[in-house]
């Protein structure tokens, strides 16, 4: 019974397989009738533009072959632009490069000279304290020795022209 069972879902199975087998093949079938039918169009489409061509040849005074010979000229004369301010800009570089190297041996001047620079700077601010420490004693001295000849002065006033008598 298990025998005939097998037997069964096997030809079963195998009928359920030639029935997709068949219907591939249709569709099979189907996709080449479909591909030979669009390869004749394009062949018919082809012939059709070949023959579009011979009967409406392009004349001298068609618009649009005006139109394209304008263009035409625009892209030239817009091209030889581009090639000019190549030119220029290539004869530009030069001078850049030129001013760039140049740049560059003053920054490193600046960067060998910065230490002298701030010793000087440092230099020049010790020197203006200084000379205002120097101005202030001067002004002091000037004051102490005013100071003195002022008690002086008072001192000889107080003082007998003539010395005193013992």
């Amino acid at each position: 019974m298990q025998v005939e069972d097998d037997q069964t879902w096997q030809l079963q199975e195998q009928e359920r397989c030639e029935k997709v087998a068949l219907r591939r093949q249709q569709q099979l079938e189907a996709l080449l009738t479909q591909a030979k039918g669009f390869q004749r169009q394009r062949l018919q489409m082809e012939a059709q533009c070949r023959q579009l061509e011979v009967e409406a040849p392009v004349q001298q005074d068609d618009p649009w072959l005006q139109e394209q010979a304008q263009l035409e000229a625009e892209l030239d004369a817009l091209n030889q632009q581009v090639e000019e301010l190549e030119a220029n800009l290539a004869g530009l570089l030069e001078p850049k490069q030129l001013a760039q190297e140049h740049l560059d041996q003053l920054s490193r001047c600046l960067g060998e000279l910065k230490p002298d620079l701030e010793k000087k700077e440092n230099l020049r601010f010790s020197t203006q304290r200084l000379e205002a420490e120097m101005e202030d004693l001067e002004k002091e001295i000037y004051e102490r020795a005013r100071k003195k000849r002022s008690r002086a002065s008072k001192s000889s006033k107080s003082k007998p022209l003539l010395p005193a008598l013992r």
